[in-house]
């Protein structure tokens, strides 16, 4: 068993099977070690043999709860939806007063469709296990797939109720927070989930997000310590250090931080389009212009990296090119809020003050952001109207009060 386990961590799958075959052989009458081998055998894609290997140690031992939980989840795994189904309602009708086989049973259901029968099997969970996490997760997706956020956030409370520091549950009540524009709520959540899981990235990178769209780069590294060395928050880690430092007016610091990332992996898209924002704000036109070229040959598509090349041709003075690459982004993406601006910035080339307005706030509907209110109070302050721009900055302050950037703008308008 032991040197199965040290096979199974080095990857060396086969050698840990048939380890694990001959421990079954010289325990014959041993569920666990039926369900060992079985899981392994799943590890390695021989569901087949798996299912035959769970079925054995249930009938050694009916009550060995992890058999028949890797048992309907094999079949699950397969697609074998009605085998699934019959193996969680014969484990439910063994363990009638256990919470998990229901669970099990509710999943087979959702697989097959039957979103009527996995709430009433999730319902019944929660009678056994009132906070059963799972079960209130699967419910509060039902609710939302119907539009009730209400009864979803219900669930993820209920779960919050008795195990105050699921993760899950608080990252996705402050999902459900910044849907509703609740900002307060929602970053009561997500600091209450960092306090919890002071290791984990997921709550601190949404928070990093959220203080770079509303203009608070400075909040940034501070929240990344910690978790820096985390190997698969790293990447995302640094890109976010980089956005600030671009807040920041940090470009050279940006470029060294992006290129820790090059020299670690292949850079993506998105490093590359932020290494080309950084290039351009530093005066390296050429080296902004490279890496835009890099980052659509990786993804042509990319839409911010293609309104950025808009904006560059626009400001090469080819206008024509500049208006032809307009209606080609806004083919890809219309309703895109960095397309939204930049149709904006088309219509006012083109003398349409009226459409040009219109698409302005249409892009600060679909997502709130400091650089789109700055977009549009620059806008009216060029139209003439320097009380409206002033008004656009002072309502976007009172509802961000921290936000540097919007607070540095609105003092440059009013010296």
């Amino acid at each position: 068993n032991l040197m199965a386990a040290t096979f199974a961590l080095q990857g060396r799958q086969e050698q840990s099977i048939d380890l694990l075959a001959r421990v079954a052989k010289l325990q014959p009458d041993s569920a666990e070690a039926r369900l060992r081998l079985g899981t392994d055998l799943m590890r390695g894609g021989d569901n087949a043999a798996a299912v035959d290997q769970f079925e054995t140690a249930i009938t050694l031992n009916p009550e060995l709860q992890q058999a028949n939980v890797m048992l309907v989840l094999s079949h699950l795994q397969k697609g074998r939806v009605e085998e699934a189904i019959k193996a969680a309602e014969s484990y439910r009708s063994r363990e009638p007063k256990e919470a998990t086989p229901s669970i099990l049973l509710g999943r087979a259901y959702l697989a097959a469709g039957r979103s009527d029968d996995a709430r009433a099997a999730f319902e019944a969970a929660l009678r056994l296990s009132p906070g059963a996490p799972t079960a209130n997760v699967h419910l509060a997706q039902l609710a939302e797939a119907q539009g009730d956020t209400l009864s979803a956030r219900r669930r993820y409370e209920a779960i919050v109720a008795h195990q105050d520091d699921s993760l899950q549950a608080l990252l996705q009540l402050a999902r459900l927070d910044a849907l509703e524009s609740d900002r307060e709520a929602m970053l009561a959540h997500l600091e209450q989930a960092t306090n919890a899981h002071p290791d984990a990235p997921q709550p601190r990178i949404i928070l990093a997000r959220y203080y770079l769209a509303t203009g608070q780069p400075g909040k940034v590294n501070a929240l990344m310590r910690g978790i820096e060395t985390n190997p698969r928050a790293r990447p995302a880690v640094l890109q976010l250090q980089a956005m600030a430092q671009i807040q920041s007016e940090q470009h050279r610091e940006a470029l060294s931080t992006l290129s820790r990332i090059s020299k670690a992996s292949d850079p993506s898209p998105n490093q590359l389009y932020l290494m080309a924002v950084a290039a351009f704000r530093s005066g390296d036109q050429s080296s902004a212009r490279q890496h835009l070229e890099q980052a659509l040959e990786k993804d042509e598509k990319h839409i911010k990296a293609r309104v950025m090349r808009a904006r560059l041709t626009l400001a090469a003075g080819s206008e024509a090119a500049f208006l032809s690459q307009v209606e080609e982004i806004t083919a890809l993406a219309p309703e895109d809020p960095n397309v939204l601006l930049l149709r904006a910035t088309a219509a006012e080339y083109q003398g349409n003050q009226e459409a040009a307005w219109s698409l302005m706030e249409r892009a600060l509907t679909v997502m709130p952001s400091t650089p789109g209110m700055l977009t549009m109070a620059s806008y009216q302050a060029r139209s003439g109207d320097v009380d409206k721009a002033e008004k656009t900055m002072r309502d976007w302050i009172r509802e961000h009060p921290d936000d540097i950037q919007a607070r540095s703008a609105l003092a440059n308008l009013l010296h």
